[in-house]
């Protein structure tokens, strides 16, 4: 479901992952060299100032907490990179190979990703991280990924088919439970707990109907697809 990244600091890597069909994305403050290219730039995800004052300091710790805060804010921007993902369009990033391994941006671009979202990064670059890429489908990063494509992407994940992938047992988190329910026209209950049970619920519903509705012949399933959203739910 979820398709394969990797990251390499050489040109003619970077030529032959495009030749092969990935999406290309340069991490660099420039995008004038790669203007008349398909390559796309997200100099956004690069590390800010503070970070890499903290690195050139030698506080890598500072650097890394900082660093992640700060992509922590891009969620907009990176959850769109996820939206390829799931879509299943394999993503390469590339980074200038001076700056990168001098300043150790790459490294830690890399180590936020598996952190954050579950999703290895095949490291082309001799960092130390895997070589192959990986996801980790553990259902807290699944529920995760899947949250931030939603909020951001609704386009690419519909309500319907998030609630069919997300993960049994998970609970949506707040931020994901009220944009349910405002959508549904419902008053939030007036507790958190409260909120994610009821729209943990109204997912399990959905999943149900979904996956019932694909036993069912053509007429069937036609009959029964008015019926997926539309719940009864005690207003509070």
């Amino acid at each position: 479901m979820w398709a394969n990244t990797y990251i390499v600091n050489q040109i003619s890597d970077l030529r032959k992952g495009i030749a092969d069909g990935l999406t290309a994305i340069a991490l660099v403050d420039d995008p004038e060299p790669f203007k008349y290219t398909t390559v796309y730039t997200l100099g956004v995800l690069l590390p800010p100032y503070e970070s890499l004052s903290a690195k050139i300091d030698g506080e890598d710790q500072i650097f890394e907490q900082i660093y992640f805060e700060y992509l922590d804010q891009q969620m907009s921007v990176t959850s769109q990179l996820l939206a390829a993902l799931h879509m299943g369009k394999p993503l390469m990033f590339f980074v200038d190979e001076e700056s990168s391994l001098q300043l150790g941006y790459a490294s830690a671009f890399v180590k936020y990703f598996g952190i954050r979202f579950g999703i290895g990064i095949a490291d082309g670059i001799g960092m130390g991280f895997n070589i192959n890429p990986g996801v980790d489908m553990n259902p807290n990063y699944e529920a995760f990924r899947l949250e931030q494509v939603y909020l951001n992407c609704e386009n690419v994940l519909p309500f319907e088919e998030f609630c069919l992938e997300y993960p049994n047992g998970m609970y949506p988190s707040d931020i994901v439970s009220q944009k349910m329910l405002m959508k549904m026209g419902y008053q939030l209950p007036p507790t958190s707990e409260e909120t994610r049970t009821l729209c943990a619920n109204i997912i399990n519903s959905v999943k149900n109907q979904l996956l019932q509705m694909q036993q069912m012949n053509p007429n069937q399933q036609q009959q029964k697809q008015a019926q997926v959203i539309a719940f009864k739910v005690n207003k509070s």
